[in-house]
């Protein structure tokens, strides 16, 4: 049997069921429906790496990584183009933040530039940045002030030969390990010393001069009209480069005596020169070659092989 009360007070009368559960008011239609969906996620939810973008769509939010990056979004890894070989460069590659840049080094300069580190040290450059025409150079010297050198794994040889009106106790010989190469003259210093071995002496002319080196591809001495005692080699053969002809050298001196001999596709030569005094050296070398320095030596053009 179910009571009803009916309270009446002055502001008026009421009734409240008893017998039923919860307070009054309470029920179903007050709570949010249990399995609603939880709202969708937004970007402002969200810390995405600052590599990545937040990607909208009609579900919730994410984040993406940007091309040239992976990761799940919050965590984004450049990917190192040129490690992996997708960058498609024809020569040099160099990674960069989310990319990578293909270049044709030129230089140990350009190199450097392009974040390559650069200390007494062989790479590859490419002859006037072309990607067709590259060659292994030695780097000496560290960063933009590394000098370009060809190695010579053959006998490269510059002399002067003792007697005559030069006396000596010994034949001047110089050897070359290494020549200094200026790329973009495509020529060789032949009065860069730096990596070379001499022995012997002469006193030139026997004036006093004292003569301890010789400048590459030089041959000289003094002992008589049209002498060439004195020998000097090129061998190239470990080099991409080759001599240009026979016509590359000339005699000079009084009473000059030379020869010149081309072997092995003009990778190597040899020179015999010599007079009174005389001498065979590349053409354009002064009077006296074995005075040459770097603003008279840079003389011997060499082609790509």
């Amino acid at each position: 049997m179910r009571v009803v009360v009916v309270v009446c007070l002055l502001s008026g009368c009421g009734f409240s069921p008893t017998g039923a559960q919860g307070a009054p008011g309470d029920g179903p239609a007050a709570d949010a429906p249990p399995d609603a969906p939880p709202p969708p996620v937004q970007c402002g939810d969200l810390t995405c790496d600052p590599h990545a973008t937040c990607v909208t769509s009609s579900a919730d939010a994410t984040c993406a990584c940007a091309p040239g990056y992976s990761g799940d979004g919050f965590t984004c890894t450049d990917i190192d183009e040129c490690a992996n070989h997708t960058a498609g460069c024809l020569a040099a590659c160099q990674n960069t933040s989310g990319s990578a840049v293909c270049y044709a080094p030129p230089s140990c300069a350009d190199l450097a530039a392009h974040g390559v580190t650069v200390n007494n040290s062989s790479h590859t450059l490419y002859l006037d940045g072309d990607p067709t025409k590259p060659y292994t150079i030695y780097c000496a010297g560290a960063g933009a002030n590394a000098k370009e050198y060809l190695s010579l794994t053959g006998t490269n040889q510059a002399m002067y030969a003792a007697g005559g009106n030069s006396p000596g106790a010994m034949d001047v010989k110089t050897m070359f390990s290494k020549i200094r190469f200026v790329a973009d003259q495509h020529k060789v210093d032949i009065s860069d010393l730096a990596f070379t071995s001499s022995t012997g002496s002469v006193n030139h002319s026997n004036n006093g001069t004292l003569v301890t080196a010789m400048p590459y591809a030089v041959a000289m001495d003094c002992k008589s009209f049209n002498s060439d005692s004195a020998t000097a080699l090129i061998d190239l053969t470990g080099t991409h480069f080759a001599l240009t002809g026979a016509a590359a050298f000339a005699e000079g001196g009084n009473h000059a005596g030379s020869s010149t001999t081309l072997s092995n596709q003009n990778q190597q030569a040899t020179l015999t020169g010599g007079g009174y005094c005389g001498w065979n050296a590349p053409a354009g070398a002064p009077f006296d070659p074995f005075t040459v320095d770097a603003t008279d030596g840079v003389l011997l053009t060499l082609v790509y092989h």
